[in-house]
């Protein structure tokens, strides 16, 4: 291509319009109201243990509930109740056939006459899971400590040795129930009159006298270690 050639289509290249320039892009809309904080977690209910299972997994749907317990008042239960769904658990205690204490879990904790209302009117429905436990007069004494205290917060496993706290408590005959809540497993210990009682875990629900299965939560550094004793106790 000439030189003439090349100016005239350069000449003729620069006089074409421009294209259109894209429109400006917005900013993103912001956010319309507060931001919804996080719902509390609920605390769990202390484990119970299993010492004689006189009914598992009832299914509500074909249980008169008020019956149910109707029929453990005369047959004079020492032990609990707990009934179960994906959103709720609830426990009633029982003493020679009389109501105790009664606690709710639901989307917070209730504990006292309330709750035992709460956990009635959940089992009349049809997706409750009942579990009917008997229980020594013993272990039955100390499970309302776990409800109710009046609690002692040691700290974290990893400030403390477990078996010798617990071995303290034994050497000074303090009758109380010390729980570990780990992160995988949460576990109980019933000390009375000089000696391990009896001890038992979510996981492991068969108590025994061996502090084995209840030590084995303990190494988590996170593990929470709580004593309940008597009111009368240090």
């Amino acid at each position: 291509m000439s030189t003439g050639a090349a100016l005239r289509a350069y000449l003729a290249a620069s006089s074409r319009p421009a294209p259109p320039a894209p429109p400006p892009t917005r900013p993103p809309a912001e956010l319309v109201g507060r931001p919804v904080p996080p719902r509390p977690v609920v605390p769990e209910l202390a484990p119970l243990p299993e010492e004689v299972v006189v009914h598992r997994r009832l299914k509500s749907a074909f249980i008169d509930f008020d019956a149910l317990i109707a029929s453990l008042r005369v047959d004079r239960l020492t032990g609990y109740v707990r009934a179960q769904a994906r959103d709720f658990e609830g426990i009633l205690l029982f003493a020679r056939g009389e109501r105790g204490l009664s606690c709710f879990r639901g989307e917070t904790v209730v504990t006292g006459p309330r709750a035992g209302e709460l956990v009635r009117r959940r089992a009349l429905e049809d997706d409750v899971l009942l579990d009917v436990v008997r229980v020594r007069s013993i272990t039955a004494g100390m499970l309302p400590r776990l409800f109710t205290g009046p609690a002692r917060h040691i700290g974290f496993t990893r400030f403390l040795h477990v078996g010798e706290l617990i071995g303290s408590l034994v050497d000074e005959r303090t009758d109380a129930v010390v729980m570990v809540s780990g992160r995988l497993d949460t576990g109980v210990v019933v000390v009375r009159g000089g000696r391990v009682d009896s001890a038992w875990t979510r996981l492991h629900p068969r108590p025994l006298t061996s502090l084995q299965v209840v030590l084995a939560a303990a190494p988590e550094p996170t593990a929470r270690v709580e004593i309940f004793t008597a009111s009368g106790d240090g």
